[in-house]
This record gives C-alpha cells, structure tokens and sequence, in this order.
C-alpha cells in the first residue's frame, strides 16, 4: 500500500527532492548550489524549478499574481483538481470550470455504482459455480462469498440512494456472472438459468458452508 505523504508537503510527481542546506562560512546557502539526487538522476538544472517550489499546500490562500498558468483539465487532471479546489477556498466560484467539475462530480457516483455492480458479480459467478461444480466446493469459495457481501452492504450503506438502483445493477450482474461463470468452470453458459434464481435473502443471507470431510 501506498504511503500518502503529509497534506501540503509532497513533492510532484516525477520529481527529484532538493536539499535544503545550511549556511556555510562563506554565508552562501548550499540549497542555492546543491541538490540530493536520487540515484540514477542527473543533477538538477539550477534554473528549474524545484519540487518543493512547485508543490503548494492545498489550503494556501489563492493568489492569482502568483499562480502559474490553469491546468487543462484534459492535460493534467491532478494539477487541475488542486487548483479547482484553491479557486473553491477562495471564494471565486466564477473562475471554475464547472462544466469538467459536473462531470467529476458524475464520475464519482458512477463510480459508487460500478463498485456495487462489481461485488454482486462476483458473488453471483461464486454461488453459480457452488451450485453447479458441488464437488469442487472449497472454503476460499465460501470466503469469497462472504467478503462480497461485505463489499455489498458496505457500499449500500455509504451510498444509501443506490438501493434505488440494486434491481439495475443486479441484473447488469447477472448477465456477467452467467459469462464468468461459464468461463471459470467451463460450462457451457446455457447450463446457468437465463432468470436470476435467487432473491436478496438467498444473496446476502443463504449459509455457504463447506461439508467436513467424512
């Protein structure tokens, strides 16, 4: 996993750090001639700029004299959402881009959906193949199953007006479970039920528990 650094510190993306140094004797500061290079990197140019310069904290107040140029949306999004969010701080809601921050916006709860629609595919392509390979049943089929509904309700209970949509994303499941199922157990895809076979209870609630062994 990822370590997210501290907000308003890190450095762009691609970047080398460079050193801040201590005065030396001569009253000249070694940040102003020397960088830390990581290895394998060239020396820093000294009229680029540095990592640091360009890094701004996301709280900083926006101060358009001094901002560089906007970012298009389309060529950096990641430098664009930062200088949305600056223009937002300061209050000057006429110089956002709206139209790109609507289809963010979109974006995000389309995404709620996906994640939903994905964790009912899966468990209905795990109940299919328990169903119909019996004796391949396994625990780390029966585990799957309880972490998908896991990922179900989780979903549901951060995005409550998705329930409005399940019978949708069910459905849209559905289709690609039979696909998967077909794939994973190589079946033939007319041996699973055209119609969904199961209700929410049978989905969320029906035990799924390997048999000892005899």
């Amino acid at each position: 996993m990822f370590e997210i650094p501290a907000r308003g510190r890190h450095p762009a993306r691609g970047g080398a750090l460079v050193a801040i140094g201590r005065d030396n004797d001569a009253g000249v500061s070694d940040a102003g001639r020397s960088a830390a290079i990581l290895p394998g990197m060239a020396p820093r140019d000294p009229g680029a700029i540095s990592c640091t310069e360009e890094a701004r904290p996301m709280n900083a107040p926006f101060d358009r004299k001094t901002a560089p140029a906007p970012a298009g949306y389309r060529d950096d999004l990641h430098a664009w959402a930062r200088e949305q969010a600056a223009l937002l701080r300061a209050g000057r809601l006429a110089e956002l881009d709206a139209a790109n921050i609507a289809e963010e916006l979109d974006d995000v709860g389309s995404e709620q959906y996906d994640k939903l629609e994905s964790a009912l595919r899966v468990l209905l392509t795990q109940m299919l193949k328990w169903d119909h390979q019996p004796e391949r049943r396994s625990r780390s089929w029966s585990n799957t199953i309880a972490t998908q509904r896991k990922h179900v309700v989780k979903v549901l209970r951060k995005n409550p007006s998705l329930k409005a949509s399940l019978e949708e994303a069910i459905a849209e499941a559905w289709d690609d479970a039979r696909r998967d199922a077909s794939t994973e157990t190589d079946l033939p895809q007319h041996s699973f039920p055209a119609d969904l076979p199961y209700d929410w209870a049978a989905l969320m609630e029906r035990p799924f528990d390997v048999d000892p062994p005899a």
